[in-house]
This record gives C-alpha cells, structure tokens and sequence, in this order.
C-alpha cells in the first residue's frame, strides 16, 4: 500500500486514488472489452490465462484494501490544489467528509462490496460476471466523485 504523507503515516486521499484505486480499478474494467482500433482489427479482449485470473485477483486485494485505508480514521485529503477548478480543494473534501461521513462511509463500502463480488467472479472465472459486477464498482466510484470530488455544476 502507498505511504506518502498523510498523518499518521497514512497515505492522502490523492496518493491512495493515483497508486491503488485507478490502477487496480482500471485493471478490472479493462480486463474484458471490445475493441477496434483505428485499422479495423477487432480485438476481444478477455483474461485468458491463470497468470491473467491472477493479476484480476490481486487487483481485487489491493483495492478492498485500499477501501479499508479510506475508511481509516483521520484519513486525510491531499492539501496540494485541485488540478481543475471543477474539483474541490483538499480542505473541501476534509470538510465534506467531516459534514457527511455515512456518504462516504457508504461509498466506500459499495466500493468494497462490488470488488469482493468482482473477486467472486475472477475466482469462479466468470467473464459475464466479472464485467457486470466491474461496472458496479465504477457506479460506486462515481457516486463517490460526484459529492466528495467534483463540483456541482452551475445551471
């Protein structure tokens, strides 16, 4: 697990979003697809191998892992500036998760019951159940963005 610079030796919020959870979430969405590229070739896209069901496994770890440090107390939100001006600050996201700690408790939760259901599907190798089960992880994570990183948008 990362371990820059929270207190406490906990990672950020950030450092654990760029080192674990993208990462290994991407693994899990991406591990089946359709593609096309640019020449025409279609590809499937699919785990084929046991090293390939491995690598979906570990990913699975790591994340409900990361989960567990998000849920961690005194978990603390990277005081660098946000990158856009659509983003909350750190201090934003401190405060928010201060104010509504059972979203956020809540969306992590989500979060870590969907890759544990995911982790279902990579053991029994289930490529329908996996993609089905990956894309409530991503409706876990999206939630979570939507109140805790972005702005609401101005009508």
């Amino acid at each position: 697990m990362a371990s820059a610079a929270g207190t406490n030796n906990l990672p950020t919020i950030r450092t654990l979003m760029n080192t674990e959870i993208q990462r290994h979430a991407d693994t899990l969405w991406k591990a089946v697809r359709y593609v096309v590229n640019e020449d025409g070739v279609e590809e499937d896209i699919a785990p084929q191998t046991d090293a390939d069901w491995q690598r979906l496994a570990d990913s699975a770890l790591v994340l409900v892992a990361a989960g567990d440090a998000l849920l961690a107390p005194n978990l603390q939100a990277d005081p660098a500036p946000p990158d856009a001006a659509f983003k909350y600050s750190g201090a934003e996201i401190q405060e928010l998760m201060a104010l509504n700690p059972e979203p956020w408790r809540y969306y992590v939760e989500e979060m870590q019951f969907a890759t544990n259901a995911t982790l279902e599907t990579v053991v029994n190798r289930d490529l329908i159940g996996l993609m089905e089960t990956s894309a409530t992880i991503n409706n876990a994570c999206n939630g979570c963005h939507a109140e805790f990183w972005y702005r609401p948008l101005d009508n």
